[in-house]
């Protein structure tokens, strides 16, 4: 289907018959940036314009990102990318308007104003792009501009004074100051005789001058004013049209933010025939009236009449027909306005409908019976409760994600609605306040505290003027009054957003109120079944605080409330009501389990994650008050939410606050085996081997009195520990004691253990034959259980010990038949490390760039999952990729993100591993300060967590410093020694330190040659000798 880019006002793309909004992400401003251009950008040049901050191959790997980001969208399959260029060449309204200006067809170019180009994109943080939009901009409107004098005057000439006058007109709406435009404007005017019209222009353009630029007009200017006065006042419009007097729509000083969607939505429903009153309903200060004045801008030109703006707040006391007929520039006789209105199609917009009298109803109504052609859109805090009425309920702009904002790119965060707006305005008042990623994640939080209301947003951002914005999220969070201003400018209804919540909530009646109280209870969305059981809210209840943008649906059956509105609640909800909170919350989550371990988990964990806030008062709220039931229930959906999501401080906080609250004794000793087992998991993926251990000893005294599942749970998970710290005959005894206690009923544990054993084997014992054993003994528990989750684990497992054995072939069918039913559940974490080991494969078959692919689509499930520590393992793939191809910058900027994402999950074990592999890359780049500081960081973390493989590439990297530094034989042997402590346990370690020991070998024959002395001495400067020692030690006795 032929694409087509319309890149004059907002920015819009045309797939046939269809038009849609472009997204205002940065894959869609490269898109639109190579659209203005048309011809070939070189990648260097779109690197430095983007990620101006970055050292080139950082901005390179961030541009390769973005470009594989631009080719998911749907309309860019015309997107042609070589090694060093990228273009998309899509015909485009910009296109129409250069070539159209080149042969000089002023008409045609005319008719190309489409608005400001690429209207409401920014470029935050790239200097170098945000000033190409500038430049750009200036042209397009210096092109228009002289394209619509020209056309302006071919009609004059030809005798078309009146569609000379709205093009000229036209001219003066994009600049009310262009002097030259209204002296032909007013000439024309005399010309034709349109003496009021042409004097009211000019007055008007003197009041624009003297308030924007303290200046009066031109002489020439009042010689042509003083003619149309000279004129008699009967000739006024004698024998030429003149167009009507109408209120403008206003032009804020602002920017329009966001809101592309809505805009989208609302025209929409104003061209159609059966929508033509619409509400625009919402809080206050949520933005109806900037949104309503972005909408008639656009939809304007959908009507000959044009628009026009009725602020309502002010209208006593002539109330709505008065304001009408003063917008009109008629008088305020009904019939006078309604003749008016039907003279051709126009938009009448209403702001403020909430101030309107009884009678304002009705008088919209018959408006729209006297004009056909009317259509009405009207600002309210409430709906007007007409038949014909088509209600848009406004929420604030859209937030950061809380579950990804914390490893997002400084771009990503840009592309919120909510983190724009605050930056725009913070810069107006403190342009150097938002330096550097850390401050854009601190708006972001301020943002999603006040809900991304905007009024809210820009009462804050102007705080920056005198505190940090870590200090401003501070006193927000302690529910300051800071959210106020005492600008001129700001209506008086605007000048507080407490003022606002409070009228907000004094409008309610009693009963109403009451039941709101009680629904400041829920954290997140909750359903229609959730109000009434929760908070005792029927229908009748939440159609009021709906009506009155208290609350607000966001799909077909689930509501949620402004926080704002929340904190403002006069009362607390009592006991009853925390208590039916938690019992219905927990009863939802529980309901979730099978869709999290077993169907769309994407989708659930979306929802469950969304409602997290709530779902953890809930649990908590339980624990204190002896719940079990309701705990035991939801257990099973909490583990999984936290393992899809590494959400470790989550699990260790509600495990260990059920641990410390729930009495001990027989009623809880079930759940409490449950949740030890679960806390120990949670404590092993953080690193905490020694705290695992003595959870479990509390699991293992439990399932000793309990037995049965609890008891092999809790041996499963020791035996598990006893893997992660190498310690393989303790954690091969461990699997073996669950296979032998395992009776009918459980063979989802005996897949594990099996699994488990297996691992020990190739790792431990380097006994390939009976670990595949087990590996099939586990497929065949899992098949026999029917869970498809554990027979994807299974699966997994036996394609990594075919992979492991050279069986490529027998490894690639086992992980895509893991990978279909993986797929089939909707198990995306599943999926993500189905293609990291296919990207394995696809490196030990020679084909990097595959393997690369493979990452990168594993990279991008994780991301979306929000699996931090699986990014971080594969960030650090993609590096060591990059490293054997040579691209030693680009494996060091994939190492240092992947570095910086561990430090964010908090788990020593990975982190240490990934210092000391990027201090390899740091050496290759002659950075031996850089990479002694890191490998003795490592070295410590690696000891302090007991992991083996982060202490052995601790150890590679201090041979990789020696080698560097010219001490051959001291690198040579260090490396034979990793090898050694490696073999049949870290085999890819193992063969890197073999490559290296060779490597050193061959410098110190050449050394020996050439002559050259050698040094012998231990980089004491990389790690302290004892602590080199001990680290061996440590991996000698392991």
């Amino acid at each position: 289907m032929p694409v087509r880019a319309l890149l004059l006002g907002t920015p819009r793309i045309a797939c046939g018959a269809e038009v849609t909004l472009l997204p205002a992400t940065r894959p869609a401003l490269l898109l639109a940036y190579l659209a203005c251009r048309t011809t070939w950008a070189t990648r260097d040049d779109l690197a430095l314009l983007f990620r101006p901050d970055a050292g080139d191959a950082e901005a390179r790997i961030y541009l390769r990102k973005l470009i594989f980001r631009a080719r998911a969208l749907p309309f860019a399959h015309a997107l042609e990318v070589t090694e060093h260029r990228v273009r998309w060449p899509v015909p485009s309204d910009l296109g129409d308007l250069r070539r159209a200006l080149a042969e000089g067809a002023w008409a045609e170019a005319a008719r190309c104003d489409g608005g400001v180009l690429l209207e409401g994109l920014r470029a935050d943080g790239a200097p170098g792009l945000e000033a190409w939009l500038e430049v750009e901009r200036e042209a397009v409107a210096r092109s228009w501009r002289r394209a619509a004098i020209a056309h302006a005057a071919a009609l004059d000439a030809r005798g078309a004074a009146s569609e000379a006058v709205v093009w000229r007109q036209r001219l003066l709406e994009h600049d009310p100051l262009d002097e030259p435009v209204l002296q032909d404007l007013l000439r024309t005017y005399a010309a034709i005789g349109s003496r009021a019209q042409g004097l009211t222009a000019f007055d008007t353009f003197a009041r624009h001058l003297e308030r924007e630029v303290g200046s009066e007009p031109a002489e020439v200017t009042y010689a042509i004013a003083d003619a149309l006065r000279a004129l008699p006042a009967a000739e006024s419009g004698r024998g030429s049209w003149a167009p009507p007097a109408r209120s403008a729509v206003p032009r804020p000083a602002t920017p329009f933010v966001g809101r592309h969607d809505e805009v989208e939505r609302i025209v929409t429903l104003l061209r159609a025939e059966e929508s033509r009153l619409v509400s625009l309903v919402g809080l206050g200060g949520v933005g109806k009236t900037r949104l309503a004045i972005e909408v008639a801008r656009r939809a304007s030109d959908d009507v000959d009449g044009g628009a026009s703006f009725v602020p309502l707040a002010a209208a006593e006391p002539r109330g709505l027909l008065g304001a009408v007929a003063t917008a009109l520039g008629t008088d305020d006789d009904e019939a006078r306005v309604h003749a008016a209105l039907n003279e051709r199609a126009s938009l009448l917009v209403l702001d403020n409908g909430e101030t309107m009298d009884a009678d304002g109803g009705p008088t919209i109504a018959r408006m729209l019976e006297a004009a056909p052609r009317l259509r009405v859109l009207v600002t309210s805090r409430t709906p007007i409760g007409l038949a014909a009425e088509h209600t848009v309920t406004l929420g604030g702009l859209a937030v950061p994600d809380p579950s990804a904002s914390v490893d997002s790119d400084a771009g990503a965060l840009r592309d919120s609605d909510a983190v724009t707006l605050f930056v725009r305005r913070a810069s107006r008042v403190s342009p150097d306040v938002l330096d550097g990623d850390e401050a854009l994640r601190t708006v972001a939080q301020i943002c999603r505290e006040v809900g991304g209301l905007p009024l809210a947003i820009e009462l804050a951002a102007s705080w920056t003027r005198t505190m940090s914005v870590d200090a401003l999220l501070a006193e927000i969070r302690r529910g300051s009054d800071l959210l106020r201003t005492d600008a001129v400018d700001v209506p008086e209804r605007h000048r507080s957003v407490r003022g606002v919540v409070e009228q907000a909530w004094l409008g309610l009646a009693a009963e109403h109120r009451a039941a709101l109280v009680r629904m400041t209870v829920f954290r997140g969305p909750w359903s229609l079944a959730a109000a009434r059981e929760v908070a005792g809210a029927d229908l009748d209840t939440m159609v009021a605080l709906l009506s009155a943008s208290l609350v607000r649906r966001i799909d077909d059956d689930r509501f949620e409330m402004h926080e704002l509105i929340r904190r403002a609640a006069p009362s607390e909800p009592d006991a009853a009501t925390r208590r039916a909170h938690a019992r219905h919350t927990l009863a939802w989550l529980a309901a979730w389990t099978h869709e999290l371990t077993a169907g769309d988990q994407p989708a659930a964990l979306a929802v469950v994650t969304a409602s997290l806030f709530d779902v953890l008062a809930a649990w908590h709220h339980a624990t204190r008050h002896g719940m079990v039931d309701e705990i035991d229930g939801a257990l099973l959906a909490i583990d999984q939410t936290v393992h899809a999501r590494s959400l470790w401080n989550v699990g260790l906080d509600a495990y260990g606050a059920a641990l410390t609250n729930l009495p001990l004794g027989p009623a809880t000793d079930l759940v409490r085996g449950r949740l030890l087992v679960r806390h120990a998991n949670v404590q092993r993926n953080v690193g905490d081997t020694d705290g695992s251990r003595d959870t479990l000893r509390d699991a293992l005294r439990v399932g000793s009195r309990l037995g049965g599942r609890t008891m092999l749970e809790a041996r499963l998970e020791h035996a598990k520990l006893e893997e992660a710290v190498h310690a393989y005959d303790a954690a091969a005894f461990g699997y073996r004691q669950v296979l032998l206690d395992a009776t009918s009923g459980v063979d989802d544990l005996r897949s594990m253990a099996h699994c488990g054993l297996g691992n020990v084997l190739f790792m431990g014992e380097g006994d390939a034959s009976e670990a595949m054993r087990h590996y099939e003994d586990a497929l065949a528990a899992a098949r026999r259980c029917g869970d498809q989750e554990i027979v994807t684990i299974a699966l997994i497992n036996l394609g990594a010990g075919h992979y492991d054995l050279g069986h490529a072939g027998a490894a690639r069918r086992s992980w895509r038949e893991a990978a279909t039913i993986a797929h089939r559940l909707g198990n995306a974490s599943r999926e993500a490390v189905i293609l990291s080991n296919l990207a394995a494969l696809a490196e030990g078959e020679g084909d990097p760039e595959g393997a690369r692919d493979a990452y990168e689509r594993s990279l991008s499930v994780r991301q979306t999952l929000g699996d931090h520590r699986g990014v971080a393992r594969i960030l650090l793939n993609l590096g060591r990729l990059a490293h054997a191809r040579g691209a030693i910058d680009e494996a060091d900027a994939y190492a240092e993100a992947s570095v910086a994402t561990y430090e964010s999950v908090d788990v020593p074990g990975d982190l240490a591993y990934a210092l000391a592999t990027r201090a390899r890359f740091r050496v290759a780049l002659d950075d031996v300060p850089g990479a002694i500081r890191m490998t003795e960081r490592a070295l410590r973390l690696g000891r302090a967590a007991s992991d083996r493989k982060a202490m052995l590439v601790g150890l590679l990297g201090v041979a990789t410093i020696d080698l560097h530094d010219g001490r051959s034989a001291a690198a040579g042997r260090r490396a034979r020694g990793v090898a050694e402590l490696a073999a049949g346990r870290e085999e890819g370690v193992r063969a890197s330190a073999l490559a290296l020991a060779t490597e050193a070998d061959e410098r110190l024959a050449a050394d020996a040659a050439n002559g050259t002395p050698t040094g012998e001495t231990l980089v004491a400067a990389a790690a302290a000798v004892s602590l080199l020692a001990e680290v061996e030690r440590a991996l000698r006795r392991a």
